[in-house]
């Protein structure tokens, strides 16, 4: 059995990673399986973008892309609708396989429209060939970091936060401060985003505050860069 591409063993294994209650660098290790005797940056770095993939933080090749590129007439100029806005092109993108890439793929758009009913091009209604890397507008757009060392990233940082228990991982120090500074981004935005009210008739919520503050050896006064935080959690519905 060639374990490589053998993508249902894989996701077998993806169900079970995944249904842990928590995550640890071990558990993590044992997914990625480091321990087999064959290319393991290759064999580790394929698993970890099925992992990915699988939680929807990277694209599939069966993803639908929408062209977005603006529609050009036959003399090259811009076409606008009714709104005078730019018309793009609208069309879905194709999968062009390129083992070179990163994902092993990317997308492509030749531009070129048909007239209805005709089948033949549209020649004042086209725009020059467009190719679109799956990592456009993701996180790992510019990176050149392996997909399963930012794996031991997310996991050192759930697991312990601290930095210095992460440089373990064969990654730069400034580098997991920077993942670190982006995953707290990330997880705050989330946050916002999916807040909402607790508590209701019949319903007791426990609230609780704490008071943020550096102090050099926890002694003197309070500095005026303090922030009080305060939380709550519903004791029904265990929302916070």
């Amino acid at each position: 059995m060639d374990m490589e591409h053998d993508d249902e063993v894989i996701a077998r294994e993806i169900q079970i990673f995944l249904s842990r209650r928590s995550v640890s660098p071990y558990y993590l290790g044992a997914f990625l399986r480091f321990d087999v005797d064959r290319d393991a940056s290759t064999f580790s770095e394929y698993r970890a973008i099925r992992l990915l993939q699988a939680v929807d933080f990277l694209p599939t090749e069966s993803s639908i892309v929408i062209c977005e590129q603006s529609l050009r007439d036959g003399a090259g100029n811009p076409l606008v609708d009714q709104q005078g806005q730019p018309e793009q092109c609208g069309l879905a993108m194709r999968v062009n396989y390129t083992p070179d890439r990163r994902l092993g793929f990317r997308w492509r758009c030749t531009g070129s429209h048909k007239l209805g009913g005709t089948g033949r091009l549209d020649r004042n209604r086209s725009h020059p060939p467009v190719r679109i890397s799956p990592l456009h507008s993701t996180i790992f757009e510019g990176s050149k970091l392996w997909f399963k060392e930012f794996l031991k990233i997310v996991v050192g940082f759930v697991h312990s936060g601290r930095v210095k228990d992460t440089l373990d991982i064969g990654v730069s120090k400034p580098c997991i401060i920077e993942w670190f500074k982006m995953i707290r981004e990330a997880l705050a935005i989330a946050g916002w985003h999916d807040q909402g009210k607790i508590g209701g008739p019949g319903d007791v919520v426990e609230v609780d505050e704490v008071l943020l503050v550096k102090r050099k050896n926890n002694t003197g006064r309070i500095p005026a860069g303090h922030h009080w935080v305060f939380g709550g959690i519903s004791r029904t519905t265990k929302k916070r």
